[in-house]
């Protein structure tokens, strides 16, 4: 994970790295590579799928809320991860 993470910066020129699932969060979690999180919620459910908190190892992560926007049938949030 932190090779590909790694890469992409340099890919990008050093500027942010987004990443779009909870299990790849998650491995960025357990190895601190996660600044933040921009999280967009839609209140639609899947039925299945992987929890974003699940499974990020035994350290308690501490967020910051940053911004919260409210669109039409979305909650846009930004969380600082605090170390």
């Amino acid at each position: 994970m932190e090779q590909a993470v790694k890469q992409a910066k340099q890919a990008d020129g050093a500027k942010d790295v987004s990443i779009g699932t909870a299990s790849v969060a998650q491995q960025c979690i357990q190895v601190g590579l996660l600044d933040v999180f921009d999280l967009h919620i839609a209140p639609v459910l899947l039925g299945k799928g992987v929890r974003l908190f699940d499974h990020i190892g035994q350290d308690t992560v501490t967020l910051k809320s940053t911004e919260v926007l409210e669109g039409t049938g979305v909650v846009h949030v930004k969380y600082d991860i605090v170390r």
